[in-house]
């Protein structure tokens, strides 16, 4: 199988002079030359990234899949209809679980993804060795690892299910490379299976892998499509035995994603201005330089280059522009990148440590927040409740709605609700009570709206809250914010003010 052009081979020289280059730094216990190494300096710092968070608590994302992955296993409400969102159910399984064994916290489906993603990690060195060499293995696995934990790909969102799918993909195009038996297809179609399982735009990168496989021969195409399928049907019919609605499931995640007011329902001009500021005002410009090398060099592999677009397109297509989204780009990019700066190594002799080093610098994360968090933890400073409702045009810290969530338990029984008004996500999380509607963060398509006013209608929650910053009055529409309003002055008295929120009581 011819895999690799001219120029590519080049790269695939001598090791002497980097052996050499390297023996110093082997002296002092650091091996620039062992994958595992790299791969657990980067796991450190991600490590820091994922928990050294200014509020230390679940995100408005994190809390949804929480709240709805608790009501499946401690309550036994089956996600959408215990808990209305648009992801899939093995992300709530994963969030039901980490409250099963620690209850409501944070950090252990983030450490649970560093492991996944430490996982995906090898394997792309693992691509990249078999592609050149070890060098370009290492310098694309240093590249990669420390843009995961970049702020403009989502670093501390290592829960999300980008993780999953992007690892998955990872796997699956490393058997699909170096694959020679049935056996390494089918697994390599068995973890594709489980990434589009976790989310769906895995697609894109999975198009990737059957356009080299097609190349590759038909009994590898053939062998790998039909083990995906089999692991994305067995999944499904997984959900299915466990009571999950399948057409709830399509619904919710996938059709609801299209509908006027869902989360990808935004103007020409708003995708216009977030793609400039995802693609050319955050440190994704640090790899143009280097895949400009890569292609001006001659280097491309067609499947590569493949890839690269459909990732993009992937993105594209979607139109969030989420930070966490561009992780799906982040392997491709960081092999083109390893490459080409591997083939100029060789050509040029560049003294690899000091390339390494170089690329250790521009491609760190930049951000301090990890080290304000550890300050706060070793001060034990934090936000507090404040009483009072002062209209402000930001929302407040999640700290304070983990608190307010805190207060909130301790005022109500186990069997008694609460409504949070707007994307209260995080205080229903923390607060280990049951919302009276499947829609218990902001969704503002025709079939949320209605569904959220009739769960109120026959429903009526021990507490509702309502926000009085103006980020609610923003972001919620007229018509949603007057039924609240109306029910509020019909059936419920204002208990108090609270950090931005006024907190109303069901009358006796």
């Amino acid at each position: 199988m011819r895999m690799l052009s001219a120029s590519q081979k080049m790269i695939s020289t001598s090791f002497t002079h980097t052996n050499i280059q390297t023996k110093a730094s082997i002296r002092a216990g650091i091996d620039l030359n062992n994958p595992f190494f790299i791969a657990g300096i980067l796991l450190v710092i991600q490590l820091a990234v994922a928990l050294l968070t200014d509020s230390m608590t679940l995100t408005q994302e994190e809390s949804m899949w929480h709240y709805i992955g608790r009501n499946w296993l401690r309550h036994g409400m089956i996600p959408y209809s215990g808990g209305a969102d648009n992801k899939s159910p093995i992300i709530f399984l994963v969030f039901g679980i980490s409250d099963s064994l620690f209850g409501v916290n944070y950090w252990f489906p983030r450490i649970l993804g560093l492991i996944v993603q430490a996982v995906g990690m090898l394997y792309l060195f693992k691509i990249v060795n078999q592609l050149s060499n070890r060098q370009a293995g290492i310098i694309a696995l240093a590249i990669y690892g420390l843009s995961l934990a970049w702020k403009s790909t989502g670093g501390k969102y290592v829960s999300f299910t980008e993780t999953y799918a992007v690892t998955g993909i990872l796997v699956a195009y490393y058997y699909a490379l170096t694959g020679h038996q049935y056996k390494h297809f089918m697994l390599g179609g068995l973890t594709a299976g489980i990434g589009l399982a976790f989310r769906i735009s895995a697609l894109f990168g999975i198009i990737a892998i059957l356009y080299f496989l097609i190349r590759k021969g038909s009994k590898s195409f053939l062998t790998f499509l039909a083990s995906a399928v089999a692991t994305f049907l067995l999944i499904l019919f997984v959900f299915k035995a466990l009571a999950i609605n399948l057409n709830e499931l399509l619904h919710f995640g996938f059709l609801d994603n299209l509908r006027s007011g869902s989360v990808t329902d935004h103007s020409v001009s708003w995708k216009l201005e977030n793609f400039a500021n995802a693609f050319f005002y955050t440190d994704f410009v640090l790899f143009y330089p280097f895949l400009l090398t890569y292609f001006i060099l001659g280097l491309p592999s067609r499947h590569l280059t493949i890839w690269l677009i459909l990732e993009f397109a992937g993105i594209v297509v979607l139109g969030i522009f989420a930070r966490n989204h561009f992780k799906h780009l982040l392997p491709v990019m960081s092999i083109m990148c390893g490459l080409s700066l591997n083939f100029l190594i060789t050509r040029y002799g560049l003294p690899f440590t000091k390339v390494m080093i170089i690329v250790v610098l521009a491609f760190l994360p930049k951000t301090w927040e990890p080290f304000f968090a550890l300050k706060k933890i070793l001060s034990g400073t934090g936000h507090t409740l404040v009483r009072g409702c002062d209209i402000s045009s930001t929302k407040p810290p999640e700290q304070v709605k983990k608190s307010l969530g805190l207060w909130i338990r301790s005022r109500l029984k186990v069997d008694e609700s609460v409504y949070i008004a707007g994307t209260g996500s995080v205080i229903q999380a923390y607060s280990e009570r049951v919302s009276p509607t499947i829609y218990f963060n902001a969704t503002h398509t025709t079939k949320a709206r209605d569904q959220l006013f009739s769960d109120l209608r026959t429903n009526n929650p021990s507490m509702i809250l309502i926000p009085k910053f103006e980020n609610y009055r923003k972001h919620v529409p007229l018509e949603i914010r007057e039924f609240i309003a109306k029910k509020v002055s019909l059936h419920y008295s204002l208990d108090c003010c609270m950090s931005g929120y006024e907190i109303y009581q069901l009358k006796q």
